[in-house]
């Protein structure tokens, strides 16, 4: 059975379950479960659970579990389950289960968008910690002692 709710405006809030979509508005939570698509406004949060799909606006979290993919923007925070995608805007933090990739947007010495891709399980990546890039562009964790 599948479900859809829609919210806009400034107080958009959105949460449905089964095989789902909620789309907020400026200010808005959307939360999903089961197997959903989460897409929020300029200040709010997108969850998702189990097979998610997750997109975050303007600081934002977006969070996705298990076999699912997490996108958030410019200060915002990307997290993952286990086999996924955390995928992040300049600015922002990623954070990922076992066996994900994770990957921040950055610029560089001429402006152009680039991709910094980091693979869980590999160059010292840990699941469930974390990252943010560097000045040269290395991912390093974020809140651990001596960070």
């Amino acid at each position: 059975m599948w479900q859809t709710v829609m919210t806009s405006g400034d107080s958009g809030r959105s949460q449905v379950g089964d095989e789902s979509i909620a789309i907020s508005g400026h200010g808005g939570l959307s939360e999903v479960e089961d197997q959903g698509i989460a897409i929020v406004g300029c200040n709010g949060q997108a969850r998702s659970f189990n097979s998610g799909f997750s997109i975050g606006g303007y600081q934002s979290l977006a969070v996705s579990k298990d076999w699912a993919m997490s996108i958030a923007d410019n200060g915002g925070h990307a997290k993952t389950g286990k086999h996924s995608l955390a995928l992040a805007d300049i600015g922002a933090t990623v954070e990922a289960g076992e066996e994900s990739i994770i990957a921040i947007r950055t610029l560089d010495d001429k402006g152009r968008s680039r991709l910094v891709v980091g693979y869980i399980g590999e160059c010292g990546l840990r699941p469930h910690v974390r990252y943010t890039l560097d000045e040269s562009n290395n991912f390093i964790p974020v809140g651990l002692p001596g960070n």
